[in-house]
């Protein structure tokens, strides 16, 4: 940063906050991360924001990751409901529906998969080109596992992440 951003930033904003990039980055290379802010008070979008990024934009391939087994559940109902092709994989589910999903996911039956945790880790599923967070992990070891499902292998993808107003700490 120059002297004279660091002086426009000194007189321009109250509690500026640097966030740096470093060339030794956990991410691929491929991966082009975004990041869409929610404002406050506006909490409660959040499901609309998803449902719509995932019917206009990244209807297949596509991995949502959501915070709890309950928030995963609902969204499958709410995304089968808007007649997308989704299954569900979380930590409530036997062994054999979980295989069963992610064959299903593979197999492209299913274009969406909506998940928690249990899926950032160990799945290697090449169709997959998006990945979208519906809330930030609480840390940013798990948020580069979560990322790390899509631009495998020298390929492309992309993260979308929602959060609010205020960055996470880890990210920078």
């Amino acid at each position: 940063m120059t002297d004279t951003v660091q002086e426009l930033t000194d007189v321009a904003l109250t509690k500026p906050m640097k966030i740096f990039i470093s060339s030794n980055t956990d991410v691929a290379d491929g991966l082009e991360q975004q990041f869409v802010r929610i404002r406050p008070g506006r909490e409660g979008d959040r499901e609309a924001m998803v449902a719509a990024l995932l019917t206009r934009s990244f209807p297949r391939f596509t991995l949502l990751f959501t915070q709890t087994r309950k928030m995963a559940h609902r969204m499958h109902i709410l995304l089968g409901l808007l007649g997308l092709k989704v299954v569900e994989l979380h930590g409530s589910m036997s062994q054999t529906a979980r295989l069963e999903a992610l064959a299903n996911f593979k197999n492209g039956t299913a274009h969406i998969m909506v998940c928690t945790d249990v899926a950032a880790r160990g799945l290697d599923i090449p169709s997959v080109r998006t990945v979208i967070n519906m809330t930030l992990p609480n840390n940013y070891k798990s948020y580069v596992h979560r990322v790390g499902r899509t631009a495998r292998a020298g390929k492309q993808g992309r993260s979308i992440s929602l959060g609010l107003s205020r960055p996470r700490k880890y990210i920078s």
